[in-house]
């Protein structure tokens, strides 16, 4: 099986699928008819759905690393997120990603968010996310502060855990439920549950106020224009409440979108993406995958660009046995 381990941006233009995940109601993102093409005839959506009739059969038969009998088909990968910041936390194993590709494909309901797999791995722009979010908690670690933290689209969960790893307390959201199960089964795992709280939350619903935080993190949610516009202005509640806000970003469609909105809704404040980082993937200790991840900070001022700048790449190292198909 090849694993496409390097996120494309969507282009429907060229042909390529690579959906949004984090934020955005289902229709926008699975069951349009572009977007269904994309998934049954990308080579990726066909290998996913020429596999899953046999995922089943070869779930029962596989042991991967790590699982659980709350997921056994999670599978627990390994992250080196700074000099002096290492954690693991758990993903959907390759079998169970491709199962949730040919249950998005085939869900006729637009309104069931559970019908989203995207969440359920780990993308290169969360791996600088957490780069990013660990040189805030150390900072904070260093003045003997503990820094409350809230992740919008967290999926796994990665920034969140390397803060929780730093003895800092989060509040991690998505608009799905899965993916905020695994991120408390790693935080279990960590020994670090008691700080996590977990809700669902979407961005794109302006009736949900941010909870309550000093730093707001968000990674891949500039996929989809309407999203990218929500993010705007909730970076724009953010600041109003004097939060930082870490936003990592890899080039997505709608970078642009959300620049142009921040900029005309708080001019007063730099909406460019001034700093970058690199995310490494590895599936067993092959290098698989290398991508520039770009970082917005604010204030600009602030510890995330110099760690950045320092630190080596941030490395996600998966089993032999495991990929990232999704």
């Amino acid at each position: 099986m090849t694993f496409a381990l390097r996120p494309r941006p969507l282009c429907r233009d060229a042909g390529r699928w690579n959906p949004p995940r984090k934020g955005i109601p289902p229709c926008d993102r699975i069951h349009s008819p572009v977007r269904r093409h994309h998934l049954l005839h990308s080579p990726l959506g066909l290998g996913a759905l020429a596999a899953a009739t046999a995922a089943t059969a070869r779930r029962c038969s596989r042991t991967a690393r790590g699982t659980s009998s709350r997921f056994p088909h999670a599978v627990e990968v390994e992250i080196r997120v700074a000099p002096t910041c290492s954690l693991r936390l758990i993903e959907a194993s390759v079998d169970w990603q491709e199962t949730l590709i040919e249950e998005a494909c085939n869900e006729e309901d637009e309104t069931c968010v559970e019908a989203d797999p995207y969440g359920m791995a780990v993308w290169p722009a969360a791996q600088v996310l957490a780069q990013a979010a660990t040189a805030y908690g150390l900072r904070a670690q260093g003045s003997g502060e503990r820094l409350r933290a809230l992740e919008l689209g967290c999926g796994c969960g990665l920034a969140s855990l390397a803060l929780l790893s730093l003895d800092m307390e989060v509040v991690a959201t998505d608009f799905r439920e899965l993916p905020l199960q695994l991120l408390q089964e790693s935080a279990e795992r960590l020994g670090v549950a008691e700080r996590l709280e977990t809700r669902l939350l979407d961005l794109r619903d302006h009736g949900q106020p941010l909870p309550k935080a000093d730093l707001v993190l968000a990674s891949d949610v500039l996929y989809e224009k309407q999203t990218a516009e929500a993010m705007a202005q909730r970076v724009v509640e953010a600041r109003q409440q004097n939060c930082a806000v870490l936003i990592s970003d890899i080039g997505r469609p709608n970078r642009k979108v959300f620049i142009e909105k921040l900029a005309g809704l708080r001019p007063e404040e730099s909406s460019e993406f001034a700093s970058s980082g690199t995310a490494v993937q590895r599936v067993g200790g092959t290098e698989a995958g290398r991508t520039k991840v770009e970082l917005l900070e604010l204030p600009p001022d602030g510890p995330a660009s110099e760690a950045l700048a320092i630190w080596p790449p941030a490395v996600l190292s998966r089993p032999s046995n495991h990929g990232h198909v999704l």
